[in-house]
């Protein structure tokens, strides 16, 4: 697991939460389906999915290897997540791109051009960039990819560099440091989002990444994704329409 989703299994774990308030007390072997759909029943539709997610991991781990006969999360119906559809157009992003602290900038750039996560876009190093491509490591899933340089991600890696030669990562803090914590570009995202603009959150980038390039194919290879129906389903935006050749 990536140190990113043991922290979020941690969070929904954590003693006092709500996971831990409903089950806490009781021998995982006891829990029954039903108690599993009740749950989804009554909590946040998406956050309930999340959280049953992490205890069928857990349940999953121990019947594997011998201390639990069934996993009773199995076969129960999660609740039905409508996929998200925002699509950030040119004007939108050049309006919220102004609007930001270089810091932000930066990244807005960084995921737009790669479709990168935006953790991973904050991870990219100035080691990562060689003659002929830029080179990253999906931290969710493991899996490389190389970049081709287009004129416009060679201007943002060097006009990083100018403006602070010293530092490690194309994506850092005005004092030239590597940005650990997500939350505090996060943060300073939403603070200096503009009125007048539909909101949306960073990870949108990689949508309109993977929408404008047009190619679904280079598009599930730029986002790291294992399968073409994941990408089709969660990331590609129909607002622009389907490009279709007409007949002859």
């Amino acid at each position: 697991l990536s140190p990113r989703t043991l922290l979020e299994y941690s969070k929904q774990l954590a003693e006092g939460k709500r996971l831990d308030r409903y089950f806490g007390k009781k021998n995982l072997g006891s829990i029954k389906s039903h108690e599993i759909q009740s749950y989804l029943d009554t909590g946040k539709r998406y956050q309930s999915n999340r959280e049953i997610a992490t205890l069928s991991q857990m349940i999953g781990w121990a019947v594997n290897r011998g201390h639990l006969d069934s996993n009773p999360c199995l076969g129960v119906k999660r609740n039905r997540e409508l996929a998200r559809d925002r699509y950030v157009t040119d004007s939108e992003f050049a309006i919220v791109y102004e609007a930001q602290p270089q810091p932000v900038k930066d990244l807005m750039m960084m995921i737009y051009l790669t479709g990168l996560r935006p953790g991973d876009a904050l991870a990219v190093r100035f080691s990562d960039c060689f003659d002929e491509w830029l080179y990253c490591a999906e931290g969710k899933t493991g899996k490389k990819v190389r970049f081709y340089w287009s004129d416009e991600l060679r201007d943002l890696v060097e006009s990083s560099r100018k403006r602070q030669p010293m530092g490690f990562t194309v994506v850092r803090d005005d004092n030239g440091k590597s940005i650990k914590k997500y939350d505090w570009i996060l943060k300073k995202f939403k603070n200096n989002f503009p009125e007048g603009v539909e909101p949306f959150v960073l990870k949108d980038l990689r949508a309109k990444s993977a929408t404008d390039r047009e190619d679904p194919v280079l598009a599930s290879y730029a986002l790291g994704h294992s399968s073409q129906a994941v990408t089709n389903k969660h990331y590609l935006r129909n607002q622009k329409g389907r490009l279709v050749s007409a007949l002859d």
